[in-house]
């Protein structure tokens, strides 16, 4: 590296710096913005499990799976397996440990769901053992918190496809879970599983 090379980098890293401090003193902060202390403060409010995770909470044990996905041609095909649901990481999100036969093969999959107490609205992953992508859904709780609408956007193939969750809570026992997605703007059922508790 040439001098006059080496001289510009140590400018523009001495520039960098002074910027640095300047954008993260006290002195700089803009006038009605939190201290240090507020912005703790906030961010141990927005990190508490809440209403919505207790929410989540109620469904921990384990769970029968009886139901059956619709194949393209519209054709029904059953599945039966088991659940078992426990909130994980201090109550902040619920995991979901699936277990089940579909085409007389063995099916597993993963699934998180939490509530984002910032955005105000339920977020869900699920990981499985037909496919190696994921895509997030978000979603929420209507107000007789028996119904929990959950939605999102696979893409497959080159292709966006919406999909829709439904879980519909029945009693402390039984809840609901219905699968559908959009192709060339129709929504079709994909599957619909209902759980009962061990």
């Amino acid at each position: 590296m040439s001098m006059r090379i080496w001289a510009l980098a140590l400018v523009v890293v001495g520039a960098a710096g002074w910027l640095g401090r300047g954008a993260f003193s006290d002195d700089a902060k803009p006038a009605g913005a939190p201290s240090e202390a507020e912005m703790e403060k906030m961010m141990e409010q927005l990190a508490t499990p809440g209403e919505m995770h207790a929410w989540l909470a109620k469904f921990n044990g384990g769970w029968n799976v009886t139901g059956e996905f619709t194949e393209m041609d519209g054709s029904k095909l059953p599945m039966c397996g088991t659940a078992c649901i426990r909130m994980v990481l201090g109550g902040r999100w619920q995991e979901q440990i699936f277990n089940a036969t579909y085409k007389r093969k063995p099916f597993q999959g993963r699934g998180m769901t939490g509530y984002d107490n910032e955005k105000k609205q339920f977020t869900n992953f699920w990981f499985d053992t037909m496919s190696t992508s994921t895509a997030p859904a978000t979603g929420t709780l209507s107000a007789d918190g028996k119904v929990l609408t959950l939605a999102g956007e696979w893409e497959m193939m080159g292709t966006k496809m919406p999909f829709k969750y439904v879980l519909t809570s029945i009693n402390a026992c039984r809840f609901t879970f219905a699968m559908s997605m959009t192709m060339e703007g129709k929504e079709m059922a994909v599957g619909h599983m209902t759980y009962t508790r061990r």
